[in-house]
């Protein structure tokens, strides 16, 4: 996104990482969002991180973003454009595909999720 003349760029910036293992122990998530002044949102990730898992893409099983000007979902992997309503819905997509990863205790494939 543009930044607008004579604006101030960053307003709020959010990052989490929840570990799901204990304290301090993977696997974990981690999120991440910045606004500008008005609310907008400018960048944002979520990742489900587990070593054990995928030991590549730095250990990201699952994952959304918008780091290359596009949304995009991560599988273990491999990853695709995506469509963006809002961040909240993604979230929501995000999370729900994490508990079924994690309930299923298999990881199947790209297709699968």
């Amino acid at each position: 996104m543009a930044r607008k003349p004579g604006k101030q760029l960053v307003h709020t910036r959010f990052r989490k990482r929840i570990y799901l293992g204990g304290p301090r122990k993977p696997p974990f998530v981690s999120l991440y969002w910045t606004r500008d002044v008005d609310g907008e949102l400018l960048n944002y990730g979520l990742a489900y991180i587990d070593f054990l898992v995928h030991p590549g893409d730095n250990g990201r099983v699952l994952g959304y973003d918008n780091g290359h000007g596009v949304h995009e979902r991560h599988f273990m992997g491999h990853s695709e454009v995506v469509d963006f309503i809002s961040y909240e819905a993604t979230a929501s997509r995000f999370f729900a595909e994490v508990r079924r990863l994690r309930k299923e205790g298999s990881h199947g494939n790209a297709q699968d999720v």
